[in-house]
């Protein structure tokens, strides 16, 4: 094997071994953890995305601090939301709201109003309620909730749950719950979002071959059918209308200001305070700031943009994973291994900037490419590359050091290589000479092979140096 190809040999292992090593250490919590928070980096590099058929009726200070009755008695004003929202022409509402008891016994008519209210606006508008899961089906008369019972019969019933990561982070949404043994897919609950997105659509979701669908548009998720949410921006980013100005308006019958409002959006209406907001990419070192913590309902928000809009995120294929860690592998290896010290730290920043600048690209693209990989197979080559480089350069140390040995004698080269520079003066030494002279060598030189001219002078030279030595002892 050739010097060169000797070198690009152990430059590819270098590269390989760091692929290796980065790809094994994706499988530790700790690094898994790093990798979410490097994709949380794109969502706050890329900024606010623009948002359309979707509005909040927010449950906010305003409405808390407006309405007299506590939130348990609100059945009236929500029945008066969903009233505005269907006659101003809103094709869904999402009512992120949980009824867990009945309040007939303190407020007799506010459930029927909210049940009123609920089936008259189906028909024109779809309302999508939260399921409470130990009540929702009502078996128990003293927990029967008249709004549970319509949801649940006119399809409107939807689990309200966020799904949280390992640091309570929401990425993620669960669209869709696994069904029960021997029951058909399509039977199972559905999220608040992907139930609100197939009510806006008009379609129903169905399984086919293990993925899922939303009318003919696949829907990238895991196996537990978690989608990866594409957040619009941070909290605020959706209009918000807060529910005392909707009831203010229902009740004026201010139509038209209804109508700019809700016309062919889908509505949902939940909390916007400080008890039901989450870290979401966006959230900063200022989190116990409620600026920067997102509302449970605009996260649902946020799944139902991803859904309606087809802007999915989803991981990229792996043999572009392993492609794209291979090439900064290899570049920051050769960079490492080529250049002056100088220049090696100018362009291994270069391989490391472009790197996570085609992970932000890729991202902008629909695809999640770890950023955290990029810069670990980085860390691992410049290493290797740097450990390559000082090993050869002690190889070649050594061999000039004999080289100059060979001509100059040891003690000249210990010398040079402890100065580091040669000093152009002279110096006073005693030495013995010897002249000789090889009879007729020219022309024995014109007809002979040159290795065997060299053979030949290598046991003359042997031989005189040892008469020089012996005639210098004596």
């Amino acid at each position: 094997m050739t010097r060169n190809w000797k070198r690009i040999a152990i430059c590819s292992a270098i590269a390989v071994s760091s692929t290796i090593v980065t790809l094994a250490l994706g499988n530790i919590t700790f690094f898994q953890l790093l990798n979410l928070k490097a994709q949380d980096a794109h969502f706050v590099l890329r900024g606010k995305q623009p948002t359309k058929d979707i509005v909040i009726i927010g449950i906010d200070d305003k409405a808390l601090n407006t309405f007299p009755e506590p939130t348990l008695f609100w059945q009236p004003y929500y029945a008066a939301a969903i009233q505005g929202a269907a006659g101003a022409g809103a094709k869904v509402l999402i009512l992120d709201v949980a009824f867990g008891i009945p309040v007939s016994k303190w407020e007799p008519d506010a459930d029927s109003a909210l049940a009123g209210a609920y089936a008259a606006a189906t028909p024109t508008m779809p309302v999508v309620s939260a399921w409470v899961a130990s009540k929702a089906d009502q078996s128990d008369p003293a927990f029967a909730v008249p709004v549970n019972m319509m949801a649940s019969a006119l399809d409107g019933a939807a689990f309200a749950n966020l799904t949280v990561d390992s640091d309570d982070f929401v990425r993620r949404q669960e669209l869709i719950e696994q069904p029960d043994p021997g029951a058909p897919a399509d039977s199972a609950k559905r999220s608040m979002a992907f139930h609100g997105a197939e009510k806006f659509l008009g379609v129903t979701a169905a399984m086919r071959n293990g993925k899922l669908f939303l009318g003919n548009r696949e829907i990238p998720t895991d196996a537990n059918h978690f989608l990866t949410i594409n957040y619009a921006g941070p909290a605020d980013t959706f209009p918000e209308i807060s529910l005392y100005d909707v009831v203010q308006a229902v009740r004026g019958g201010k139509q038209a200001q209804l109508e700019k409002w809700f016309k062919g959006k889908a509505v949902l209406l939940g909390p916007d305070n400080i008890d039901d907001r989450h870290s979401t990419p966006f959230y900063t070192a200022f989190g116990l700031s409620k600026k920067w913590l997102t509302p449970g309902v605009e996260i649902h928000a946020n799944t139902l943009r991803t859904l309606l809009t087809g802007d999915f995120l989803r991981p990229v294929p792996d043999w572009l994973r392993l492609v794209a860690l291979l090439v900064t592998a290899g570049a920051t290896v050769a960079v490492s291994a080529s250049f002056a010290v100088s220049q090696t730290a100018i362009w291994s920043l270069v391989v490391l900037f472009a790197s996570l600048i085609f992970t932000h690209l890729v991202f902008r693209a629909g695809y999640l490419l770890s950023s955290t990989d990029m810069i670990l197979v980085f860390v691992w080559s410049l290493i290797g590359g740097i450990i390559y480089r000082f090993a050869t350069a002690e190889k070649k140390s050594s061999f000039f050091k004999s080289a100059v040995a060979l001509f100059v004698g040891k003690d000249v080269a210990k010398s040079l290589d402890a100065s580091n520079k040669i000093d152009l003066t002279g110096q006073r030494q005693m030495v013995t000479i010897m002249f000789s002279d090889i009879r007729g060598f020219t022309a024995f030189c014109e007809s002979k092979d040159p290795a065997v001219i060299v053979d030949l002078l290598n046991v003359y030279m042997a031989l005189m140096c040892k008469i020089s030595l012996n005639t210098t002892a004596m």
